[in-house]
């Protein structure tokens, strides 16, 4: 079975420390308008998990899809994986 995931390059080596400080609570919303509806967009970064050499979490965000009925927005979930 394939998994779908986001991968981050980084410029420069960085501890997961502060990969984690940095991601931890990350959240953004960006207000969408459709006709009469009218509805918040999130991205954000969940569920961070520190392991050996490794952090793991999610990267999830909201985006209006083609097929989309008005009001009614779409999630996609990916996980984040950061490895050393």
């Amino acid at each position: 079975m394939v998994t779908a995931g986001k991968v981050f390059k980084l410029v420069e080596p960085t501890p997961l420390s502060d990969l984690a400080s940095r991601l931890s609570g990350y959240r953004r919303e960006e207000e969408y308008e459709e006709g009469d509806y009218k509805f918040s967009l999130i991205t954000e970064v969940a569920g961070l998990m520190p392991r050996e050499n490794a952090l793991t979490g999610v990267y999830s965000h909201d985006y209006k899809g083609q097929k989309q009925v008005s009001g009614i927005r779409n999630k996609g979930n990916l996980p984040a994986n950061f490895v050393i």
